[in-house]
């Protein structure tokens, strides 16, 4: 424990202070954020580094390391990147490793809500995603943990690989049991043939979404997060060769793997990416997409809500 943080880095003098950076007020609630993610990160390394997979920050977190040395200061998350291969390795990594309060998420460990990349959490915290808000799925703090799959400039493959994903994930919803009202003929259609559905099974769906995400690893040389949509993943991605080239990278006062071709990648997801956005556009990010409490689990969390809703 650190600070009373469930994390086991120790971190700098005053690191949970508030502060002022880059003209933004970095509270100290979201200071503590950022200690747990940081012991989220070093402790995922250690299991990486134990089971030779490779991985680099990625998206914001690559920017923050670049022009900010750390955390950008109206960001609250870190986010890291892996090949399609590297992540099978992650996915085959036994249960007994992972030690309580860290917690692997996937749509093979986490039944509830079907997520087709990775969390790494720490169960001990609160981060309560806006539609997720349920205290049988793990909702600790976490870093997002992206899958890289093949990307081909041809747009109409592109086109009917994402209605092959978004059909995979709408059969999944109707498999939950959150299932919304049909709204379309196609859902419609879902509800009708759940009986049938069930019997593949969920799993089955859920291999077969990563089977259509990796359709094309073979083809090409780029690789994009395709588990998050067309749009994403055509902003958001990176040529093999950028992924293959590691360099260590200043993040806060750790080291932290990157791509060695960080100016090209940056340059094409986010343009002048050196340049701040204006005031009016910092901290809207994630902005009451997710409620956040560093100092309770979200299990505690849900029962105090449970006993406030009583007493109304």
């Amino acid at each position: 424990m650190n600070n009373k943080l469930p994390i086991s880095i120790t971190l700098p003098q005053n690191f949970l202070d508030a502060e002022v950076r880059c003209g933004y007020e970095v509270s100290s609630k979201m200071k503590k954020v950022w200690a747990i993610e940081l012991d989220l990160l070093k402790t995922f390394s250690a299991l990486c580094e134990k089971h030779n997979i490779k991985f680099q920050i990625f998206a914001g977190t690559l920017l923050g390391a670049v022009r900010h040395k750390g955390f950008i200061p109206w960001d609250d998350d870190l986010d890291v990147c892996m090949d399609r291969a590297n992540f099978e390795k992650l996915l085959n990594i036994p249960k007994s490793e992972i030690h309580f309060p860290y917690f692997l998420q996937t749509a093979f460990t986490d039944r509830k809500f079907f997520c087709p990349y990775a969390r790494f959490r720490n169960s001990e915290t609160t981060a309560v995603i806006t539609g997720h808000e349920d205290n049988d799925y793990n909702c600790g703090i976490y870093i997002d943990v992206f899958v890289l799959d093949g990307l081909v400039y041809s747009q109409w493959l592109q086109r009917i690989q994402f209605l092959f994903l978004d059909l995979i994930q709408m059969i999944i919803s109707e498999l939950s049991s959150k299932a919304k009202p049909p709204k379309t003929i196609v859902s419609a259609t879902l509800r009708m043939m759940h009986p049938l559905l069930r019997i593949f099974g969920k799993e089955r769906f859920f291999c077969l979404h990563q089977w259509a995400s990796s359709w094309f690893n073979k083809w090409g040389d780029r690789i994009s997060p395709i588990t998050h949509g067309r749009s994403f993943a055509n902003k958001y991605w990176m040529r093999k060769e950028d992924f293959s080239k590691t360099a260590m990278l200043p993040f806060e006062n750790y080291l932290v793997p990157a791509t060695a071709n960080f100016e090209q990648v940056l340059s094409h997801i986010y343009g002048d990416y050196m340049t701040l956005p204006p005031q009016s556009e910092r901290g809207k990010w994630h902005k009451g997409q997710i409620f956040f409490d560093p100092d309770i689990s979200y299990k505690m969390h849900f029962e105090q809500m449970v006993k406030n809703n009583s007493h109304v």
